[in-house]
Order: C-alpha cells, then structure tokens, then sequence
C-alpha cells in the first residue's frame, strides 16, 4: 500500500477539486492537476500564466480566439484563421485588367496606387515592354539616334530569334560544314528588303513583321563564308 503520510492534498489549478499527490512530485511542480484534459483545458484558457493568453474577436467573423499577449499587441487587427485573414485582405483588392492580354487580374489596392500598368505573367510584362517602351515612347529616348537596324538587332526578340536558327542548324555553317567557332546569322531575303517590302518604319511595326522573325529566312554562316556570301550579293547588284 503506498504511504499517505507521504501524500498531500491539493486543488486542481482548473476545476478546483481536491486531490492528493506524491510530496515529491508536489513541491517539483508549481500547477496540479486531476488529470490530463483539466490540464490541456488549462493551458489553452486564459488563466495560463506562462502563455499569458488574450481573447479576442476575430475582425472578420467575430469568432472568439485566444492569442498570447506578446502576439495580440503587434497587431492591430486579429483574425481567428488564415481564411478569415485573406477574406480581409481580398476586401481592400481591386480588380483590373492585364495590360497586354487583357485578362481579368486583382491587385492589393496599396500595390494598384504604385502603377498605371498591370499584368498577369511577367511574360506579359516582358511581350509588352518589348513592344511598347521602344522608340519616342521610352523615356530614355534621345530622338532617333540608334538606327532602325541597331534597334532590331539590339532588341530581345532579335537574340531570341538568332538563336532559334543557331539550335535548327546545330551550330554549324551551312557552307563550308563547321561547327562552333564565331557564328552569324544571314537573312535569306535581306533586312532591307523586308523593311523595303513591308514599308517598316519604326521598332514597333518590326517587332510585329512576321516575316522579319521568320526562322525560316535565317541560315547559319561562319564569319569568312558570311563575307563571302555578302561579297557575291554585292557583285550581282
């Protein structure tokens, strides 16, 4: 039989009923309990000291939460779940239109206010500044001092393209048969002609000319056999 003199009676710290515990396992814990839900119930009441919780009303639902002090005072507004969180979030959103495909988008009002611009994808972003901050329309314009050709040639869509005939023709030149070393890209019907042929007369007409993006008009030269090709161009005018 164990020894009651080694016993002392105590109250649960939750429902208050009176209980008896080891005199050692008395004086080691400061809180006592009858048994493991009184003691769950008590550590997530507001009576725990060490968590030191706070009730509050969600901001949303008006549900009751509880939060540890530290926690409810660096928030002004507090929710009781991650959906009732969103929920107030998704309420200061406005909803707006991708600038280059024209889907339907929602922006925080707060990141909406910072641009007149918006879009879905940064792909979109991407397909639209190509097209749309070029020439007078780019701020860092300085009327007209890079030609037409440059403009093409310097633009992301032109490095795009040059690679597509690089990867179809394997890196090799499609006249004297080598691979690697300094490569170029040669326009079957020329730059000029396209431009001539399409009456391009700006970057933004450029980027739309199909023709001038077909990989089909590009052929992969080394540089010597691009001179040569270039040479005979010339000779035959």
């Amino acid at each position: 039989m164990p020894n009651i003199k080694n016993r002392i009676k105590c109250n649960c710290d939750f429902c208050n009923e009176e209980i008896e515990k080891v005199y050692s396992e008395y004086h080691k814990n400061k809180r006592h309990f009858c048994n493991k839900e009184c003691s769950y119930a008590f550590k997530k009441g507001v009576n725990n000291v060490r968590y030191n919780k706070v009730v509050f009303n969600c901001h949303v639902c008006g549900k009751e939460g509880l939060k540890s002090k530290s926690q409810y005072d660096r928030a002004k507004k507090h929710f009781c779940s991650q959906e009732c969180f969103f929920k107030h979030k998704s309420r200061n959103n406005v909803e707006t239109m991708c600038r280059w495909c024209g889907k339907k988008i929602t922006r925080q009002r707060s990141v909406f206010n910072l641009s007149a611009y918006h879009f879905c994808t940064v792909e979109c972003k991407n397909k639209w500044h190509s097209v749309k901050m070029i020439g007078d329309s780019n701020p860092a314009w300085f009327g007209g001092v890079t030609s037409l050709r440059n403009s093409v040639r310097n633009s992301s869509k032109y490095q795009k393209w040059r690679m597509a005939v690089f990867e179809r023709d394997d890196y090799i030149c499609k006249e004297c048969n080598k691979r690697g070393g300094d490569l170029h890209v040669h326009h079957i019907m020329t730059f000029s002609d396209i431009i001539e042929k399409y009456g391009i007369d700006n970057i933004v007409d450029a980027m739309e000319c199909k023709e001038l993006w077909n990989i089909d008009n590009g052929i992969t030269y080394c540089v010597d056999c691009h001179k040569i090709v270039h040479k005979k161009l010339k000779e035959s005018v």
